[in-house]
């Protein structure tokens, strides 16, 4: 059941905004067979269109996922431009020699198409840089209902790095959640809250007899939910559910209950996940970098890092004084991208340590170059 849902589920969340295009710029050869130029210019626009496409793929996959899928994607992608090209416009034409026909082409890919074709979910975990999931509960009782979540999402996802927690006591609040997800190293922690009860003697209806004279047990579980980011401790996601089950015996009941309540908030959880990795993916997240500085001047360090970042990364400055500065970065690149980009660019104006890098935060500490 949990697929055929999941699947109605990804068929609403998925379909991708406008925003969810590459435009790229590509050149493709034609030769001149016999004067025919008409035929160069066809197989020089194709192979155009044909780099496009690979380059959309290239955004889309890294490169051990390229080679894991190569059969599909060289049959079925390279080979095609169909569906995955929405418009392109041609920017030049050249004649090269007298054999060789160059064209031009910007043209507009369209990733949704691309992700759809290339095993939809998958790529995108892929892309989100295959997270590491913690699943952690409030109660006293031992995985009442951790076990039952991991195992829900299995089914949706192989790729989904699941975590096992250690023993530990009973967790309070969100941002203990979140600690303990950080110290793990985990990038998402589910944070479940579980209360389950039996439901008592019940009758049967247009019957005198009741539930328990003929040995049926039947119980409620109800279980709150919450997603969040293990860096930052925010709360992404927030799912309430409720079951009910019967079983012969007491425990039995129980733990169906909790198993189906586990099973359709699992759905929930992932459908935030999917928008969520969708958004970071192609539109763009928003990093946190916190800059601690050691004899250096907080604007002209600010200089330097719009300048490092590029014009496809915008800056917002949030805090700032003589000795700390903190940023937002909006960027379609993780926080370890973007600390492995800056400490390349800025080396020679500044001593710049990464203190700490996750998928959404950077703490560096910036002195002079020496």
């Amino acid at each position: 059941m949990v697929p055929t849902l999941f699947l109605l589920l990804v068929s609403q969340v998925l379909p991708l905004s406008a925003e969810s295009v590459k435009r790229v710029e590509s050149t493709g050869y034609g030769v001149i067979i016999k004067g025919d130029r008409v035929a160069a210019y066809e197989e020089a626009k194709q192979n155009a269109l044909r780099q496009a496409v690979e380059e959309g793929v290239g955004v889309l996959l890294s490169s051990h996922a390229r080679v894991e899928n190569f059969a599909l994607i060289e049959d079925n992608i390279y080979t095609k431009t169909e569906g995955y090209v929405r418009t392109y416009d041609v920017l030049d034409e050249q004649l090269i020699d007298e054999f060789t026909l160059a064209v031009t082409l910007a043209s507009t890919v369209e990733l949704g198409a691309l992700q759809d074709r290339i095993e939809g979910l998958e790529v995108l975990i892929e892309s989100a840089g295959n997270p590491y999931i913690l699943v952690l509960e409030s109660g006293q009782e031992g995985a009442r209902v951790s076990t039952h979540l991991r195992g829900a999402l299995r089914k949706i996802s192989k790729r989904l790095n699941l975590m096992t927690a250690p023993d530990i006591s009973p967790i309070k609040s969100t941002a203990e959640a979140a600690e303990i997800g950080q110290e793990m190293g985990a990038d998402i922690v589910v944070y479940a809250h579980l209360e389950n009860s039996l439901q008592g003697d019940k009758p049967i209806p247009l019957t005198e007899r009741s539930l328990g004279s003929i040995g049926i047990y039947s119980a409620a579980a109800n279980i709150r939910l919450e997603g969040l980011w293990a860096d930052t401790g925010r709360v992404f996601s927030m799912h309430h559910g409720s079951a009910r089950a019967a079983a012969g015996q007491a425990e039995a009941a129980l733990e169906k209950a909790r198993a189906q309540c586990a099973r359709s908030l699992a759905d929930s959880l992932v459908g935030d996940l999917v928008e969520n990795w969708r958004n970071k993916v192609y539109s763009g997240r928003l990093v946190r970098m916190i800059a601690n500085f050691e004899g250096v001047d907080p604007q002209e360090f600010e200089s330097a890092l719009v300048g490092a970042l590029g014009s496809v990364q915008t800056l917002h400055r949030r805090v700032y004084d003589a000795d700390r500065a903190v940023f937002d970065i909006q960027s379609k690149n993780t926080g370890f991208d973007i600390a492995r980009h800056l400490t390349l660019k800025v080396e020679d104006q500044f001593e710049m340590t990464i203190q700490q890098s996750t998928l959404n935060s950077i703490t560096v500490s910036v002195g002079r170059a020496l």
